[in-house]
């Protein structure tokens, strides 16, 4: 079945009023545009959802697959005590990553993690608004090298297109931290130009120059997920960007053509 929905998400847990409600005005733009991608989501139809976050259980040079029946996503580690998101899991598509993974020794390893990390937990708390019982799998990626990510896209791509069900990607991650004597720290810095480039042009080439701060851990989860489109016809649409207490928030959807 074709892809049917793809997006770039932030994860800052001050999106969510219950941990930082001073601060929502800050914010305004990008949980709007998180509220069209849930509509967007939902009239999508999809069967499943993969989600590239960066911060799950971390293996350097290994991508990990969460592969619970159900998740539960909390916020209590930031103050937050209302946010509780129960989750379905889409173990069996983990699986189907393990096999064809293992078939080109590409180190992919599975774990069964009940408990959602914030990179994940934040955006589901937008994007499953209007469909709660939408199965999902998390994938970590976080430390490892551009060239195994183009060849992990691949492994994306050829499962998505393989399978009868309809699937959406999502990657989600912030940008560049901006240190207290940043000037204009409200503008996109050089990284951030180039990855809304790569966005919109639905391709890697323009990252092959750039030096990604370390701490810019959107970048490769997003870069995972433009490697898994490419080859497709379509494009990126920067939705929203913010700069808020001195991070990055960068908000995209993609039309994807048939």
């Amino acid at each position: 079945m074709p892809l049917v929905f793809a997006a770039v998400v932030p994860h800052a847990p001050l999106l969510v009023p219950a941990v930082a409600k001073e601060h929502q005005r800050l914010t305004a733009a990008t949980r709007q545009q998180l509220a069209r991608l849930a509509e967007e989501l939902h009239a999508s139809q999809p069967d499943g959802l993969i989600l590239f976050t960066p911060h799950g259980p971390v293996i350097n040079d290994v991508l990990v697959a969460n592969v619970a029946d159900e998740y539960l996503g909390e916020l209590v580690e930031f103050g937050d005590l209302k946010t509780r998101l129960r989750v379905r899991g889409a173990p069996w598509l983990g699986h189907r990553f393990k096999e064809l993974a293992e078939s080109l020794h590409l180190p992919l390893q599975l774990q069964t993690l009940p408990r959602l990390d914030y990179g994940t937990t934040v955006p589901l708390k937008f994007l499953l608004a209007g469909q709660p019982g939408l199965p999902i799998l998390p994938l970590t990626v976080a430390h490892q090298p551009e060239s195994l990510l183009v060849r992990f896209g691949r492994v994306v791509s050829s499962v998505v297109q393989s399978d009868r069900r309809r699937y959406a990607l999502v990657a989600s991650g912030d940008l560049t931290r901006r240190s207290e004597t940043t000037a204009n720290f409200q503008r996109p810095t050089a990284e951030e130009r180039a990855m809304a480039e790569a966005i919109s042009r639905l391709s890697i080439d323009p990252l092959t120059d750039v030096t990604i701060q370390p701490s810019t851990c959107g970048y490769r989860p997003m870069y995972l997920l433009l490697a898994s489109l490419q080859g497709r016809p379509g494009r990126g649409v920067i939705r929203s960007f913010e700069a808020p207490l001195k991070v990055g928030l960068l908000t995209a959807g993609f039309e994807l053509n048939p």
